[in-house]
Protein backbone atom coordinates (compact mmCIF):
# COMPACT_ATOMS: atom_id res chain seq x y z
CA UNK A 1 0.00 0.00 0.00
CA UNK A 2 1.12 3.79 -0.88
CA UNK A 3 1.16 5.92 1.92
CA UNK A 4 1.75 9.67 2.42
CA UNK A 5 1.88 10.85 6.21
CA UNK A 6 2.42 14.72 6.66
CA UNK A 7 4.11 15.95 9.37
CA UNK A 8 4.26 19.00 11.55
CA UNK A 9 5.54 22.09 9.66
CA UNK A 10 7.06 23.69 12.90
CA UNK A 11 10.40 21.27 13.66
CA UNK A 12 11.93 19.01 11.93
CA UNK A 13 10.82 15.57 11.78
CA UNK A 14 12.56 13.72 14.08
CA UNK A 15 13.25 16.70 15.88
CA UNK A 16 16.28 16.69 17.86
CA UNK A 17 15.43 17.41 21.87
CA UNK A 18 11.41 17.32 21.85
CA UNK A 19 9.59 14.14 21.04
CA UNK A 20 6.36 15.29 19.95
CA UNK A 21 4.12 14.91 16.73
CA UNK A 22 7.16 15.09 14.63
CA UNK A 23 8.78 11.95 16.36
CA UNK A 24 5.64 10.31 16.36
CA UNK A 25 5.32 10.66 12.10
CA UNK A 26 8.45 9.49 12.14
CA UNK A 27 8.14 6.32 14.00
CA UNK A 28 5.08 5.60 12.76
CA UNK A 29 6.90 6.44 8.94
CA UNK A 30 9.67 3.67 10.29
CA UNK A 31 6.95 0.90 11.37
CA UNK A 32 4.69 1.20 8.08
CA UNK A 33 8.08 1.13 6.05
CA UNK A 34 9.03 -1.98 7.66
CA UNK A 35 5.56 -4.08 6.88
CA UNK A 36 6.29 -3.38 3.64
CA UNK A 37 4.28 -0.36 2.82
CA UNK A 38 5.53 2.47 0.33
CA UNK A 39 5.71 5.25 2.99
CA UNK A 40 6.20 9.16 1.85
CA UNK A 41 6.98 11.33 4.99
CA UNK A 42 5.97 14.97 3.92
CA UNK A 43 7.98 17.63 6.85
CA UNK A 44 10.02 20.55 6.58
CA UNK A 45 13.21 21.01 5.49
CA UNK A 46 16.04 19.41 7.21
CA UNK A 47 13.91 16.84 7.82
CA UNK A 48 15.35 13.00 8.00
CA UNK A 49 13.29 10.15 6.85
CA UNK A 50 13.64 6.52 7.95
CA UNK A 51 15.34 4.45 5.72
CA UNK A 52 13.61 3.20 3.00
CA UNK A 53 10.88 6.52 3.41
CA UNK A 54 10.49 8.61 1.10
CA UNK A 55 10.95 12.60 2.32
CA UNK A 56 9.52 15.46 0.52
CA UNK A 57 10.77 18.88 2.06
CA UNK A 58 8.31 21.44 2.26
CA UNK A 59 8.99 25.02 4.34
CA UNK A 60 12.16 25.47 6.24
CA UNK A 61 11.11 24.54 9.97
CA UNK A 62 10.14 27.19 12.45
CA UNK A 63 12.86 26.85 14.59
CA UNK A 64 15.73 27.58 11.58
CA UNK A 65 13.94 31.27 11.18
CA UNK A 66 15.53 34.01 12.61
CA UNK A 67 13.63 35.95 15.48
CA UNK A 68 12.27 38.39 12.84
CA UNK A 69 10.96 36.07 9.89
CA UNK A 70 9.31 33.80 13.51
CA UNK A 71 7.07 36.65 13.47
CA UNK A 72 5.57 36.60 10.19
CA UNK A 73 5.54 32.77 10.07
CA UNK A 74 2.54 31.54 8.86
CA UNK A 75 0.90 34.67 7.69
CA UNK A 76 -0.19 36.00 4.60
CA UNK A 77 -1.18 39.45 3.41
Amino acid sequence: MKIGLISSMALKTPPQSYGGLERVWYEYAAGLSELGHEVTLIASKDSKAPPSVKLIETVPSWDSLKPEEQQNYGRSD
